[in-house]
């Protein structure tokens, strides 16, 4: 499927799991669902993903700390528990979590809650060349490394009580 496809067949309220390496296209199809729903939806669509944690406030500028990775995923889901526990009018229509997500594990805890909150849960995998992501992805991730997330999510499974969609380039 392309990002159309996939913005048109997601239900009216959700969470959206982002699987992909960096350079996959994530953050490309977050503004894809922003311009879909009619820009500006901050309140609409809120995105939880470590990477927030290393944007320096003062700058905007990404300051990537791989010893403070463990923060930044706590940092993440604890955004994501807010979000996703909000009630009425307040309760956002997605809840988006953009991160590389490349395990089961690491997807489980985002499921585990939303479901304990009554939300649908769509995973969109992303399938992308390594190279071509490892070429295009902001971070710095080395093509070897950015292959071996590529192996992980294909061998991944997903928890039981997410639709899985895949995202084609």
């Amino acid at each position: 499927m392309n990002t159309k496809q996939i913005l048109e067949k997601l239900p009216s309220r959700a969470v959206i799991i982002l699987q992909g390496v960096p350079g996959a296209g994530k953050s490309t199809f977050v503004d894809a669902l922003a311009d879909y729903l009619g820009n500006p939806v901050t309140e609409d669509v809120q995105v939880c993903s470590a990477d927030h944690y290393f944007v320096d406030e003062k700058t905007g500028d990404y300051i990537f700390n791989r010893h403070l990775l463990g923060q930044a995923h706590a940092a993440c889901f604890e955004n994501f528990q807010y979000f996703v526990s909000k009630k009425g009018s307040k309760r956002p229509l997605y809840v988006v979590v953009d991160n590389t997500n490349t395990t089961e594990k690491e997807i489980k805890k985002y499921v585990d809650e939303a479901n304990k909150h009554g939300w649908d849960i769509v995973t969109i995998t992303f399938n992308v060349d390594a190279e071509i992501a490892a070429k295009r992805n902001i971070h710095g991730v080395p093509l070897e490394k950015v292959k071996e997330m590529d192996e992980r999510i294909k061998d991944c499974k997903l928890p039981k009580g997410t639709t899985r969609l895949f995202l084609e380039e």
